[in-house]
This record gives C-alpha cells, structure tokens and sequence, in this order.
C-alpha cells in the first residue's frame, strides 16, 4: 500500500528519529509552518493503538514540535481538542491476547488487510466518537515568549501536565459501552458463572452509577432494558468472550475459558470512571486502622498511597484537585460518610451503610496481582545488584502462570506482558530496583502494603457477593 498512498499524497514519518538531527529539524519546522498558516492538525497522542483498552501514556514528540511553534510566537494561541474513539468490539483482541501473554506482534502486510476487511462482514456494533472540551494553549502554558528558555524543567513540566491533561479530558468524554459494562460484571465474579438475574442487578447499578455522575453513556449501556442485556449477551456468546452452560436447572454466563484478557480490553475502557469510588471503597476499609478522630485524614492518606501505586496505569488530576474529586464521590454516595466513617465499629460495617455493594475487587485486582507477581520475583533477586527488566518480566511470567494454577491470584488477566511493564515501572519509581543498603528491607515493606490492600479487596468482594444475592 506504500506506493499507492505515496502517490496519492501521503507523507510517511519515521519511527525513530532521536539520531537524525537533520529529520527532526524538517518535521519541526514544517508542523511550525502548518501552524504559523492555521492549517488543522490531527493525530493520535499514544502513539500506537492500546493492547489493554485503556488510554496509553501520550507521546509528547509531536506535542512538542506543536507546543514549540506556539512558545516561538507563530501563533498567538492553539486550541486542543480532545476526541474519544470506542468501538462495541474490535477485530484485533484475539491479536491483544496473543501480544500480552508474550507472543510477537504479526506484521500488517497485504495479506492482513484483506483479511481484516473479510472479517468485516460480521457485525461488529458502532463506533462512538465524543469531542471533550477544548483546552486552550495559551491559558495553560501562558503567553508566548520567543526568547525564553523552554529545556528548563519547570518548562517540560508544564508540557507533561498539558499532555496529561489533555488525555484526562479524552477519557471523560468516553463513552461506556453495553459490553463494557457486562464484561466489568463477568470479570467481577472471581471466576465464577452467575445466573441472568444477578448479572442484571450488577450492570444496572453500574448504568446507574453513571447516570449519577454525567458519565456518557453509549446507546448500547441502556441495560435496563432487557433486550438490550440479551443483545449484548448474544454479541459476546458469539465473538466466543462469553459462555453460557444451560445443563442445570438455571443458565449461567462466565468469560469463556481463555478469553480473560480480551474481556478485560473491553472492561478497562471504563475503569477511569469507577476509579475514584473503588479507590475510596479501598481507603475507607484502611482508614479503620486508625481512630475514629483520625479516620477521615487516614482515608485521604490511603487514597494518596494508592493513588501514587497507580499513576503508571490511570490518569490522576493534580493533588488538590483529586482529593477535592474523592471527597465529592463520597458526599455523592452518601453526604454523611465522615460520621458513619468515625462511628463504624468494623471494615464490613463501613462496606455496607456506605457502598451497599463494592466494586473496588473488579476494577483494581488484575492491576494489583499484577504487581504482587513482578514484586515477589524481585524479592527473591539479590540486592547488590540491579535486576534486569527482561529477567524480571519473564520470570513474572512464569510466576504468574504458577500463581493462576495454585489460585493464589484470581485473575488471569494479571498475567499480561503490559502489566508486568507497568508494574516494572513502578518499582522503579519506588527504587525497588537498583541495589542499595535497605532494599530487602524496602522490598518486603512494599509487599506487606500490596498484600494489605488485596486483603482489602477480598474484603470487598465477598461484601459485593453477599449483596448480590451470590
């Protein structure tokens, strides 16, 4: 197809240009040009399309050229416009799970695209594209100023959070599917099968808890309709996602036996919507460890802790504005939580007169095993050397593998290449990785806390099952 689009005007960009001065000086020059004569931009931030489902890091090389034309005075403002894509379903799972479990990437050769385009004949639901508020240049970076010095850190700073601020608004402004929500609820059970009935309280509260919060809701998330249940139940039993066993005297749905992962593509489109309750449901349970004078600055103590585990996986606000947005969740479940909080006489107490039903387990486990796995191969390493990422994440793998059979996790999804490299990332953010005179000591400090807080999560789950009628 290269020549083809070639010809008809396309301009292919290189890859990798960190080694080529000359190529980086034309593209940035060229993008200044496009902007300095107001010609409209488009491009994807991540860089790639996401193998989990959920929004990937941005890349900040073009948003640097662009952010460049702009603090150089070739414009006097540019206004970012935040889109969100989502399908009903994507061709491409199967290939995600192959790729998070270890396998190569297949090339995108002729033969893959006819290919691609036979599938096509099958339905695969809508496409659901929402434009977020735009973001103006100048507010957040400040005027332009040909003569400053933009390699400075607080400079780069500023283009970081412009980044991330940007990819926080695409998130909010994407839709929640039907499949969404019903592979959230499947994913949910532990890996158990669950009649219709209990599957439909499950989504509906979710539907629900959205609808409480402005959340954008695609056609396909009306689940309290029960033909539209069966329409997303009889999309996944056909794409093979979903099993149902009709033998026993009421059916039961589950993820069908290898298909966690592409389930999981599918759930984690959502999770940003869910995060702050599930985090709040987390830090309520470890606020009890305190006493009920100092509960509620224990509560945003855990929240912070946790909110810092997960800032290589989910877009987090600022600080301030993310403990002003969890205490808004919690006067939205229940605006006298701070009392109820101070006066709970036990973790399930506070479970069920705040939440009624908890949702932390579904929506943070698969994270949270994930680096349990990559922490419990690097406690086994010595300490008077740094380990090696591609050790670390094959012996993860292997691990995980290990872990799946004993049961000591429950979410084959924690076993997935991407989330050995977030949980990689992590530990070394938090200096588990290099060698250094406390690092057992730091180590097993650090799984102590992970172990704490899926307890938590255990917690949790048994709560959300017992209100659930399971």
């Amino acid at each position: 197809m290269g020549p083809i689009m070639r010809r008809a005007g396309y301009i292919f960009l290189r890859r990798d240009i960190r080694e080529n001065a000359t190529y980086r000086f034309v593209l940035r020059e060229y993008l200044a040009y496009l902007i300095e004569r107001r010609f409209n931009l488009s491009w994807f931030p991540e860089g790639t399309r996401s193998r989990t489902g959920k929004l990937l890091p941005p890349k900040l090389g073009l948003l640097t050229y662009v952010v460049d034309a702009y603090r150089q005075g070739r414009i006097e403002d540019i206004m970012l416009v935040p889109v969100a894509l989502v399908y009903d379903q994507v061709y491409e799972t199967k290939d995600f799970a192959n790729e998070a479990k270890g396998g190569k990437k297949k090339p995108e050769n002729l033969g893959w695209m006819l290919r691609y385009l036979r599938s096509l004949r099958t339905p695969y639901g809508k496409a659901y594209l929402r434009v977020a508020e735009p973001l103006s240049m100048r507010e957040a970076l400040g005027a332009p100023d040909p003569q400053g010095d933009y390699k400075t850190p607080d400079a780069q700073l500023a283009l970081q959070k412009l980044s991330l601020a940007v990819s926080w608004r695409i998130n909010q402004a994407t839709p929640i599917t039907g499949i969404a929500l019903v592979t959230f609820a499947l994913l949910a059970t532990g890996g158990r099968s669950i009649p219709r009935d209990r599957l439909a309280r499950f989504v509906t509260m979710l539907a629900d808890h959205a609808r409480m919060r402005g959340q954008p809701l695609a056609d396909s998330a009306e689940l309290h309709d029960p033909d539209r249940l069966d329409a997303v139940l009889q999309t996944l039993l056909e794409s093979g996602v979903v099993m149902r066993f009709d033998g026993g005297p009421t059916p039961v749905y589950g993820i069908a036996e290898g298909q966690h992962i592409g389930a999981a593509f599918y759930r984690n489109s959502m999770l940003h919507f869910v995060l702050e309750r599930a985090i709040a449901e987390v830090s309520a349970l470890g606020a009890m460890s305190a006493s009920p004078a100092k509960r509620e600055a224990h509560f945003f103590e855990t929240a912070l802790a946790l909110r810092e585990s997960l800032k290589f996986e989910f877009f987090f606000r600022e600080r301030p504005a993310f403990e002003a947005g969890l205490a808004e969740e919690m006067d939205l479940i229940d605006r006298d939580w701070r009392r109820k909080l101070a006066e709970a006489k036990s973790g399930r107490e506070v479970l069920d007169s705040l939440f009624r039903v908890g949702l932390a387990h579904a929506a943070l486990r698969p994270f949270l095993e994930a680096y349990r796995i990559v922490l419990d191969v690097l406690i086994t390493l010595p300490v008077d050397a740094p380990a090696q990422e591609k050790d670390v994440l094959a012996a993860a793998d292997g691990l995980g593998r290990q872990y799946l059979l004993e049961k000591t996790i429950r979410n084959p999804e924690a076993v997935s290449r991407q989330l050995f490299l977030t949980a990689w990332q992590l530990a070394g953010n938090v200096r588990l990785v290099e060698p250094g005179p406390d690092l057992a000591t730091r180590r097993q400090n650090r799984s102590k806390v992970l172990r704490a807080t899926l307890a938590a999560l255990d917690a949790i789950e048994a709560q959300c099952r017992e209100a659930l009628g399971g």
